[in-house]
């Protein structure tokens, strides 16, 4: 078990993978852990996309990009947004 950078880069392939439903901290080690950072890119980018003016590069560094969401607390973003990858284009096919 590691928490090191797994050796493939965030990609399309590993966002077409489902999800891990692993307990803990299992999702974000090993193969789960670049299938998780695949999804949350594409989710981020598909969030700033949507929000362009809410969402922002707070730290970047070439291992880590961290994000920041400023919103109303009043009115709350979804966060369940269909960013490609998380089967809502196959739910609605339905």
């Amino acid at each position: 078990m590691t928490l090191e950078k797994p050796d493939r880069e965030v990609s399309q392939e590993g966002a077409r993978k489902p999800l891990s439903d692993k307990p803990g901290i299992q999702p974000y080690l090993e193969e789960d852990r670049w299938i998780t950072m695949s999804h949350m890119y594409y989710w981020a980018q598909a969030f700033k996309e949507l929000y362009p003016n809410e969402m922002e590069v707070y730290y970047e560094s070439d291992d880590f990009v961290c994000y920041r969401v400023r919103q109303n607390e009043y009115s709350l973003y979804n966060f369940a947004i269909d960013y490609g990858y998380n089967g809502y284009d196959k739910m609605k096919k339905d």
